[in-house]
């Protein structure tokens, strides 16, 4: 698979450096879709040219022009591998902002939707953190040099009243409040690209507006950095799994692709490494729990949906 459309989340523009973070994300991506091409094994060729004591040395071919980074990858190949990046509709307001369609004194400052986004993803400072993205140059510098399109139901034709066929309802993210459009957007776009999506947050907002929806997480990391999920309804995990098997963390691979568990099931389940010694009366009680628990995931995964978190850099395919 490769991820085309990367989906931002508000979080990068209400956290400081959290552009910095996404443009790192971005750069993961672009150099695993071209290691996958092989262009990892493609090397500079050195070539030995005459110098005026008589004697040789040794050049790139890379000296001149495009300049490659640590990976050896050049700029131009990274950027034709990059995402095109999705951002929520009130997200327009700071592109109109930076390119100076509207201006900061009246048209943001009293954009009530931006204003509400901003505040429910941890700003407390709407006015100074507005300022510190437009005269920093942040916004100017992501919206000029990123490929970047708005997750409308106009341009992903995705249902403007439900996601999926079993399925989430529109009315159910009026619980959300003001911000329950963005949530809706961005797993909207992401369900109707759900084999070439990813869900990017750089803090755990997301994470929980979406466990008042319901939705099952199947990975839970400890940390609070960089994010990235892909989404899905009415399928079982199973079912999804084989699609993203690169991007699912080793320890979660066999069993999402056998049985589904063990598996970070809402917050109650947890993944089990260390286990005493058994009877067999015990052996089988567990069977019969793992069969109910899996019923159980996937009954909710139908229903509701789920995220699985995607491991960064992947690992390479075994299937490749």
């Amino acid at each position: 698979m490769t991820i085309k459309y990367l989906i931002v989340d508000p979080s990068f523009f209400t956290a400081k450096k959290g552009l910095k973070k996404l443009t790192k994300l971005q750069n993961q991506i672009a150099e695993y879709e071209l290691s996958k091409t092989h262009a990892s094994k493609i090397k500079s060729r050195k070539l030995k040219v005459s110098t005026t004591s008589g004697g040789t040395r040794t050049i790139s071919p890379a000296g001149t022009g495009s300049t490659r980074n640590q990976t050896g990858f050049t700029y131009e190949e990274l950027e034709k591998h990059r995402p095109t990046l999705v951002l929520s509709s009130v997200l327009k307001a700071l592109d109109n902002l930076q390119s100076g369609k509207t201006n900061e004194d009246d048209e943001i400052k009293n954009n009530q939707e931006l204003k509400e986004v901003f505040k429910a993803w941890g700003v407390k400072d709407f006015a100074t953190r507005i300022k510190d993205l437009h005269h920093g140059k942040e916004l100017v510098q992501f919206f000029n040099e990123n490929k970047i399109k708005y997750a409308t139901e106009n341009e992903f034709k995705y249902d403007p009243e439900k996601i999926g066929e079993n399925c989430i309802f529109r009315e159910v993210f009026d619980s959300l409040g003001e911000i329950g459009n963005t949530i809706y957007q961005q797993l909207a776009t992401c369900y109707v690209n759900k084999r070439n999506s990813l869900i990017a947050t750089c803090n755990r907002i997301f994470q929980k507006y979406i466990s008042r929806l319901g939705i099952v997480r199947v990975w839970s990391s400890s940390t609070v950095g960089l994010t990235a999920y892909f989404f899905n309804i009415g399928e079982t995990l199973t079912e999804f799994a084989p699609d993203i098997i690169e991007y699912i963390p080793p320890e979660l691979s066999a069993p999402m692709v056998a049985i589904a568990y063990p598996v970070a099931f809402s917050t109650r389940r947890g993944i089990q490494y260390m286990r005493k010694r058994r009877t067999k009366q015990e052996v089988e009680k567990e069977k019969k729990e793992n069969f109910f628990i899996k019923e159980e995931i996937d009954r909710e995964c139908k229903e509701k949906g789920f995220l699985v978190q995607a491991k960064f850099p992947p690992q390479m395919s075994p299937y490749r």
